[in-house]
């Protein structure tokens, strides 16, 4: 009667198996120690189509009470393809997040996580993180805090700093103000 093999020797003779199949596959007069030289790995480069300030508008319709609304447009370095949010005047704190399109479980949990949080507490964590999925420079976070901080300034009356190397730096306001 044969012996049963134990899981140790069953995992020693598959790594044996795959280590060969790692040699075939490199071909027959190739050896491990010839190995073609990786290319440099190159930043992301994105080049905006518009202007911070261009990618939102503010909507005047059905909105709550003591509340300004917003439609963020990103800039196609996430899945998403809308944001609407309200911000609370008073103290800034930012509300109904709703995303279109997107990482569906990432986008929800990015609003309900947000909600009712100050604008700049979601500025500061959601700002600069990236999605590892697309490799393109943001992320639907990202994008979400992009447009919470035009809104911001909007309320506020600030310029946008872009506005500022586009050459409106006489009136600092932003160029669609």
């Amino acid at each position: 009667m044969k012996k049963m093999q134990s899981r140790r020797e069953f995992l020693k003779s598959a790594g044996k198996l795959a280590a060969g199949a790692a040699i075939l596959s490199t071909g027959l007069t190739g050896t491990l120690a010839e190995t073609t030289p990786e290319e440099p790995k190159v930043d992301y480069h994105w080049k905006a189509d518009a202007l911070p300030c261009d990618l939102i508008k503010e909507v005047t319709e059905n909105v709550p009470e003591g509340m300004r609304s917003f439609e963020y447009t990103p800039d196609n370095r996430a899945h998403i393809t809308n944001i609407r949010f309200d911000v609370k005047a008073d103290d800034m704190t930012v509300h109904h997040i709703a995303f279109k399109d997107g990482c569906d479980g990432s986008t929800h949990g990015v609003a309900v996580m947000a909600e009712g949080k100050d604008a700049d507490f979601i500025i500061t964590r959601l700002k600069g993180l990236q999605c590892n999925l697309i490799k393109s420079g943001s992320s639907c976070p990202d994008q979400f805090a992009n447009a919470v901080e035009q809104a911001v300034k909007i309320i506020t009356g600030k310029s946008c700093t872009h506005c500022f190397f586009a050459g409106n730096f006489r009136t600092m306001r932003c160029a669609n103000a």
